[in-house]
């Protein structure tokens, strides 16, 4: 059996506007339905702009926590629908935009994860946009991202 087959992805989204990191997602989901890997997407807001582009993707958006306050709502997620999480932080080398330890702080930030269940990587050679889309996301970046989905897929 394809192991690709057996994986399930869920991205957490805190908005889907039209920003670079929305788009980024759009770039990795494309690349993962390409690869049958089903995903899903748990947003904090509802009716963005990408929405309608994930959906036509045939990708489910669900809009996720009760409290208008999105913290709130985050926590909320955590401790209902995220059972085994593990975390994979990813910043480019070269990154221009955002800079080097700005995602891997979100450790600090997720210490109930246990550190054996997180990991960081820094694309060496990589730039802000070639994190998720072209060559260096082919051959650099989705081969991380998709072992370690295989690693704590349960």
């Amino acid at each position: 059996m394809n192991k690709a087959r057996e994986l399930k992805v869920c991205f957490l989204a805190g908005t889907l506007g039209r920003g670079g990191a929305e788009r980024q997602l759009i770039y990795m989901l494309k690349a993962l339905t390409t690869a049958g890997i089903p995903t899903r997407v748990l947003c904090l807001t509802k009716g963005e702009a990408l929405e309608n582009e994930i959906l036509e993707m045939g990708i489910p958006v669900t809009w996720v926590g009760k409290s208008k306050w999105k913290p709130v709502r985050l926590c909320q997620i955590i401790l209902e629908v995220i059972r085994e999480p593990a975390l994979l932080t990813i910043e480019g080398e070269l990154d221009d935009i955002s800079g080097n330890g700005q995602t891997e702080a979100a450790h600090a930030l997720c210490l109930n994860i246990p550190r054996e269940r997180r990991a960081h990587f820094l694309a060496p050679g990589v730039g802000h946009y070639g994190i998720f889309s072209g060559r260096r996301w082919r051959e650099v970046v989705f081969p991380r991202v998709r072992d370690f989905i295989a690693a704590y897929n349960s």
